[in-house]
């Protein structure tokens, strides 16, 4: 028996087209890791290190 040859080039071509929609969520995901992280550090001047907890000595004075 042989294996057909068009039906062994029709599963290398659904593989690559599974290949490229694995690739293409990858993608996506990292972009979209990437731009959480910019946005968050973007807006971290008002943040501690680690713990993320506002600075006291960077809130506006409060005038009674």
């Amino acid at each position: 028996m042989s294996i057909d040859q068009t039906a062994t080039h029709e599963i290398y071509t659904r593989r690559k087209g599974r290949n490229v929609a694995v690739l293409l969520i990858l993608l996506a995901f990292v972009a979209l890791v990437f731009a959480v992280t910019i946005v968050k550090m973007s807006n971290g001047a008002s943040m501690e290190a680690f713990d993320h907890a506002i600075r006291p000595s960077i809130l506006p004075e409060v005038s009674e």
